[in-house]
Formats: structure tokens, sequence, C-alpha cells
């Protein structure tokens, strides 16, 4: 082996291990994103419903037991969405059949106002 394939030989190898590295980098900074993204998402549903709740309460008079029959439902409806039975657009249209409410144009509207 003359001395230029041993550089080359050593320079193969050093990228190799640097290809570990970034990969094993990549990998863990993957991770941590998702994790934050987990921890984030989960946190902006309890404010939610502890929001609702607070709402339930405060203005409609919901008492504890009340408040467990809605987040039973709720969380029933959730479901669904997980296992595939509804999606969104099934609510939208169910409301603004059975009642009248276009509950995607109503909260849109609420936000943007809000917004302002």
């Amino acid at each position: 082996m003359n001395i230029k394939e041993y550089k080359r030989m050593k320079k193969n190898k050093i990228q190799g291990k640097t290809g570990e590295i970034k990969k094993t980098v990549m990998r863990d900074i993957k991770k941590d994103v998702e994790n934050y993204a987990q921890d984030f998402a989960e946190s902006a549903i309890l404010d939610y419903l502890s929001a609702t709740a607070l709402v339930l309460h405060d203005k409609f008079d919901f008492k504890k037991e009340d408040l467990e029959n809605f987040f039973d439902k709720l969380l029933t409806q959730i479901e669904y969405f997980r296992e595939d039975y509804i999606n969104y657009d099934d609510i939208v249209k169910t409301l603004d059949e059975e009642i009248g409410l276009n509950i995607k144009e109503e909260l849109t509207k609420r936000v943007r106002l809000r917004d302002k």
C-alpha cells in the first residue's frame, strides 16, 4: 500500500464515521422534535379542554357529573376520528343540516374577529 492509498483509506474511514455521526445526530434531533411536538399538542389539548370545562361550568352551570359526562362523550367522538369513522367534514355537514350552524364559517369568523 502506498501513501496515496493509505491517505484515501484513512479519509474514507473518517468520512464513514462522520456519516454515522451525522445519522445519529439527525435521528436524535428528529426524536427531540417529535417529543416537543407531542408535548406541545398535549399541552394545547389540555388548555382547550380546561377552558371548555370552565365555560361550561361558569356560563351553563355544568356540575362535576355533567362535565364528566361531556368529556366521556367528547373522548368517544375523538376515538371515532382516530378510527376514521368520522371526519371533520362529517361534523360540519351534520351541524349544518341538523341545526343550521356552519361551524367552519362561525369559528373562522370568530377567530379572525379576535385577532383584529
